[in-house]
């Protein structure tokens, strides 16, 4: 597709980063973080020390047809956190 992906990686961890190291507040007053578990790697590659960090992965998906959008996020979503649990999840939808 002639598409340069290492700038929408970039943003994406950018993204990811920033909102790692943020301490967020829930609507009840909680304190809670998100932990990517990558934190150090993710910072010394967008600060420009390293190369893309290993055992990270970005997934950028280009598509026209929202019913295609939709079967890449369910078979996406199955494979990362239904199928290692023996699970299968879905989406039923109606595209008009």
């Amino acid at each position: 597709m002639g598409i340069d992906t290492e700038p929408l990686a970039h943003y994406a961890l950018r993204i990811l980063w920033k909102g790692s190291v943020h301490m967020w507040r829930t609507l009840k007053g909680q304190k809670g973080s998100v932990d990517l578990g990558f934190q150090e790697p993710i910072c010394r590659y967008l600060i420009g020390d390293t190369g893309f960090p290993d055992g990270v992965y970005v997934v950028v998906t280009a598509c026209s047809a929202f019913s295609t959008v939709l079967k890449i996020f369910v078979t996406a979503l199955n494979a990362l956190y239904c199928a290692p649990f023996g699970k299968t999840c879905s989406l039923l939808t109606t595209v008009l």
